[in-house]
This record gives structure tokens, C-alpha cells and sequence, in this order.
């Protein structure tokens, strides 16, 4: 998909040192069976990154992945009577071509021609005329029925649950699998065994993914080759996963929407994040006594939960804190030691940037003071504890950051910034040895009241609730975008003006800012097409779809992309995007849509 992100640390009430457990390793994996992958032996390396665009509407989504495994192409459905493969998910083949060529015609949910009978469709048997074979389909459980050509690159019975919206726009690493056979592969299917939400229509409800598993499909096949490491990035829409299909009075239905992205270690665009755990063993390979990579066995690590060890590699400027709230050197960590490892993964390794041996604290507030480049007073949150300001020390080393990875130094400090600070708290002398101080972003959220946009930027009115208004300046060149869908034009900007939208605005370090609108969405029946003005007449109303959008056709057998040109009367269709202002032409432009073909 490619969805464009720019990371920015966003401030919330963060209470503990761990602020986000970002790495999982899988309890198992690599196993596999069948031809159309190399020999065994001849493997790569596939990382899975778990991302999520936020949700006003919920507070968290619990899901669990039991397993995520790759199929081949022979996986993927095929016609015996040809032994040809086709995309039997979007397309029914021209009637006179399925015959001309013995072929079954094929739909994921029936076949336009009328020539073509039901039993002709989906899975059913050929007639004489047009075959005498059927269709393969590996089903739920049995991709044996193919050849057995899937590799599990994940696996756990327990299942490893996770927040989707701890990571709205950013990259959680669920796993490095660094045995995956090389090969093409056609199709990602992911088991879930589990959905739970915290807030939102579906809170407290039984919340039921029909089939227990989704099929992705990335696009293009996804080529392994040996020694390669790829990540594979699945990017789960919540807003448009769970749009409230109400099954019953008290169910909901969790179709994932997910988008899916291929990169190579060069795409790979990370933050820093931060992992706690017990140094499990030193890795000295030179022989000098120092080690340069230890093996960490991370905090709440059992057997059954899916937590596995992680091989944490030193750079040259790697930093130590240790547990006197100095800094030293590698010499300092020893086995069994609790640590907080800062870093990001780069060829399957997490690397350090720094490490905290011992116990540590983290407090956010507000710059109150600053007497000197080594020292300021802070007044902390209220979910700290401290009711009164503490005296953060730094040192030449204490790493100084902002946005994503932006080294600062002391003197961009001010009073009143935002900050976190990561060190050792003396109780008694409130005191903060400071070992990791990040510069947060200001968040402002409510809803649009007006835009007034101008050569240097745009001027934005929001409504934060209780009768207040502000005004906040966004300067030109700020990424203005839909919420998971995209960039808005900057022609369509003004649209923000003619209704109430939900709007995030975060204002960083140096006037860096962002804006992300919360989609509405329009749902219905396609009625008529208006190919040249990629026009669609939907539920009575206009409705737009800008070039590029994103179009995603849904199914039981898997997601699959698609463009503007496959849409037919009397598909089932959802629209994301932007309402239009009262004199446009249009009611709606669309920069995403969800289809369910029509039978």
C-alpha cells in the first residue's frame, strides 16, 4: 500500500519505564512441507511489522495472532482442467475465452455471464464442455490439497495478544523468523483467535471474526531470496475493520481490513524504542572481557506467552547507564542483570543506543525552570506521584532527543516544553539522574470550526470542548492527512470548512507539525458508474473517487487491491473520505474503498 507516515513522539500519561514492548520473537516457526520453494537448507530472513491508524472511537483493541504463515502460488487456487493460474477472487473470464480454453468461470461470489451456472462458480465442479476438473481450494485447514506449499513463520497455541492501538502509526515488530525457505510467495494468512475492545459501540460485546483467519493479499508475490531479510508490514485499519456489523443484539463482526506493505531493511523507516528484560547471557567474541551483544530474555517472558529471547548487538557509541546512575561501559553489564535497552532493529538485531542496568523511572511534565545547561526543575504529571517540582540532572551523555530521532542539545531546552525523562529517581533528594530525556509533541484534539489557508500555511479553528475555541497555525509544507488513508490535496483542504470533522494537531520541536482528520464514510449500493469522472452514484448520493484511491475488495477467501475500473452496479460498497461543501457537484470524495463484489 505505501501508506506514508511521519513519526512524532506523542505525549500521553505514561506512567512506567517501558514505554512500549516492541519486539516478539515467534515461539515457532519455519515449518513447511511440499515443492515451488527451494531446497531445504536455502533459507531468508522475514521480519512482521503490525501497524494501526488510530481510532476516536475506541480506547484499545485486544487481538490475539495465533499463527501467520506464506503460501506459495500453487497455494492460491488454480484451474486442473488448464493447470493454469488465475485471480479467482475479482474476475469472471469472458464466457467464450472459459470455454475456448476449457475452463471453469470464476468468482468469488458468482460469475456475470449468465452462461455461466451457479455450480460453474466459486468452487464447483467444470461441466464437459468447459473441463473436467475442479477447482483447488486450500480451504480452511488443508493447504495439503496444493501440494502442502505453506510455510508457518509464526505459531504459538497461547497466542500473543496485543493492543493494535498501542501502535497507531508505528511499526510494532511482532517477529524475525530467520529460517523461511526461499521462494515466491502469493498470500499471507493470518489466525486470530481472539478480538476484544475497550470503549466504542462493540465494548462489552462478543465480537466474532467469522472464519477465524484473514488471507492477504500483498499485491505482487513476495520473493525470498537467500540470506535476504524482508519485513512484511500489515497494516490493520481498525475504523474500517470493525464499522459496527452488528450480528444479533449483542455481537459484533471483526472483518480486518488490512493493508499490506513489502520492504527491504533499506524501507525500513523506525523509531527508537525501548524493551525491558534480564540480561540471559554476555556475548564476549573478541576475548578482551567486554561483550559486544548479550541475549535478553524480556520481562514476562513464560512459556507459554509467546515472549521468546532477543539478541540485543552493541554499536561503537552505545551507551551504559548504570545502576548508580552514572554512565560507564559494556565492562558494567553482567548476567542476570534487570536492563531497559533502547534501540532498533537492524539486520535482524536489536541494536542499542543505550542500556539502563537496574531498576529505573520515568516522569513526564513540564520544563518549570532552568538554572543551568546540567540541571532543570520539573513539574511532573499527576500520575507520578510527586507533588512537587524535581531537579533533573544531566550529564554530557544523557541522550537528548525529539520527533521520531532528532538529537538536541541541552541548550534547546526551555521552560514550559513537555519532556520525559528516563534515569534513576532518588525519592529523598528529588533528584532525576537523567539518562534518556525526550522532547514530546503538543497534541491538540476537537473538531473543525474553519480553515483559512494562505501562501506561508493554514490557520485552523478547533473546538476542544467546554466552549473554547483556538486558533492554531499550521505552517505550509506540514503533513495534512486522512486518518490511515492518506495526504489531502492541498485543493481539498478547504473542505474541512464546511463540516465538523474530528481533528488531531500535533505542534513538536522547531514548528514541526501535523494534522490527521478522522474519515467519514459512506456506505451503500453502487447504482450507476461514471468512468470518465471516476463518479459513482451510491445510496442516492454523488460520490467521487479521487486518483489515486485505495480500493480493497473483501472476502471470506482474502483481501485483495483494486482499482477504480473493476467496480459494478450493485456492488456493496464502503467509501472513506471527505464530505463535500453544499454548492460542489459532488456529496463525497472517496480516497478508499471497500468492495463486496455483487452476485
Amino acid at each position: 500500500m505505501g501508506h506514508t507516515r511521519k513519526h512524532f513522539f506523542r505525549g500521553g500519561a505514561i506512567c512506567a519505564c517501558l514505554l512500549a514492548l516492541v519486539i516478539s520473537w515467534a515461539c515457532s516457526g519455519g515449518g513447511y512441507s511440499g515443492g515451488g520453494i527451494e531446497a531445504e537448507g536455502v533459507y531468508g530472513k522475514v521480519g512482521v511489522l503490525i501497524t494501526d491508524a488510530p481510532s476516536h472511537e475506541y480506547g484499545n483493541i485486544w487481538i490475539t495472532i495465533t499463527e501467520i504463515s506464506l503460501l506459495t502460488a500453487d497455494c492460491d487456487g488454480y484451474h486442473k482442467c488448464c493447470g493454469e493460474k488465475h485471480d479467482r477472487d475479482r474476475e469472471c473470464h469472458d464466457v467464450e475465452d472459459c470455454c475456448d480454453r476449457k475452463e471453469c468461470c470464476c468468482d468469488d461470489g458468482g460469475c456475470d455471464h449468465e452462461e455461466c451456472d451457479d455450480d460453474q462458480c466459486g468452487f464447483g465442479e467444470c461441466d464437459d464442455e468447459r473441463g473436467d476438473d475442479t477447482v483447488c481450494d486450500p480451504g480452511d485447514e488443508g493447504e495439503a490439497d496444493c501440494g502442502g506449499k505453506a510455510v508457518t513463520i509464526f505459531s504459538s497455541e497461547e497466542g500473543y495478544t496485543l493492543d493494535l492501538l498501542q501502535y497507531r502509526d508505528e511499526d510494532f515488530l511482532l517477529l524475525i523468523n530467520e529460517e523461511v525457505p526461499a521462494g515466491r510467495y502469493q498470500k499471507i494468512r493470518m489466525r486470530i483467535s481472539g478480538v476484544r475492545a475497550e470503549g466504542g459501540p462493540c465494548e462489552d460485546m462478543e465480537i466474532k471474526l467469522p472464519s477465524g483467519r484473514v488471507d492477504l493479499n500483498p499485491g505482487s508475490p513476495i520473493d525470498i531470496d537467500e540470506n535476504e531479510l524482508i519485513y512484511l508490514r500489515l497494516d490493520i485499519d481498525v475504523n474500517k475493520s470493525i464499522h459496527l456489523h452488528p450480528s444479533g443484539s449483542s455481537k459484533c463482526i471483526f472483518r480486518p481490513v488490512v493493508f499490506v506493505d513489502i520492504l527491504t531493511k533499506d524501507d525500513l523507516s523506525q523509531c527508537p524504542t525501548l524493551v525491558t528484560g534480564e540480561v540471559k547471557e554476555l556475548h564476549d567474541e573478541s576475548g578482551d572481557w567486554v561483550p559486544e551483544s548479550l541475549t535478553l530474555r524480556r520481562e514476562g517472558s513464560t512459556a507459554d506467552n509467546c515472549l521468546g529471547d532477543i539478541r540485543v548487538c552493541f554499536a561503537e557509541d552505545t551507551l551504559i547507564f548504570t545502576a548508580d546512575g552514572v554512565f560507564g561501559s559494556p565492562a558494567d553489564l553482567e548476567k542476570g542483570q534487570s536492563v531497559t535497552v533502547r534501540g532498533m532493529t537492524r539486520e535482524g538485531c536489536f541494536t542499542a543506543s543505550l542500556i539502563i542496568i537496574g531498576d529505573c523511572r520515568s516522569v513526564q511534565g513540564v520544563i518549570e525552570e532552568i538554572p543551568g545547561f546540567t540541571e532543570f526543575l520539573l513539574s511532573p504529571d499527576s500520575c507520578d506521584g510527586a507533588d512537587s517540582p524535581i531537579k533533573v540532572m544531566l550529564a554530557d551523555e544523557t541522550l537528548l532527543s525529539t520527533g521520531c530521532d532528532t538529537l538536541m542539545d541541552p541548550d534547546a531546552l526551555e521552560a514550559g516544553m513537555r519532556v520525559l525523562v528516563i534515569g534513576r529517581l532518588d525519592d529523598k533528594q528529588k533528584t532525576l539522574a537523567a539518562a534518556l530525556l525526550i522532547i514530546l509533541t503538543d497534541e491538540i484534539e476537537g473538531t473543525a470550526a474553519g480553515v483559512e489557508c494562505g501562501e506561508d500555511g493554514c490557520v485552523f479553528l478547533l473546538d476542544t470542548g467546554a466552549d473554547q475555541t483556538r486558533e492554531i497555525f499550521v505552517p505550509k509544507g506540514a503533513r495534512i492527512a486522512l486518518e490511515g488513508d492518506g495526504p489531502v490535496p492541498d485543493g481539498m483542504i478547504q473542505l474541512l470548512s464546511c463540516r465538523s470533522y474530528h481533528i488531531r494537531i500535533f505542534q513538536g520541536h522547531n514548528g514541526m507539525s501535523e494534522v490527521l482528520i478522522t474519515p467519514e464514510s459512506v456506505t451503500g449500493v453502487v447504482e450507476k458508474i461514471y468512468p470518465y469522472s471516476r463518479t459513482l452514484q451510491v445510496g442516492g448520493l454523488s460520490v467521487q473517487v479521487i486518483s489515486p484511491a485505495t480500493g480493497v475488495y473483501i472476502s471470506e477467501k482474502g483481501d485483495t487491491l483494486v482499482s477504480f475500473d473493476v467496480l459494478q452496479p450493485g456492488d456493496e460498497i464502503t467509501c472513506f473520505g471527505l464530505k463535500a461543501c453544499d454548492d460542489d457537484l459532488e456529496d463525497f470524495h472517496a480516497f478508499v474503498f471497500l468492495v463486496e463484489k455483487s452476485g
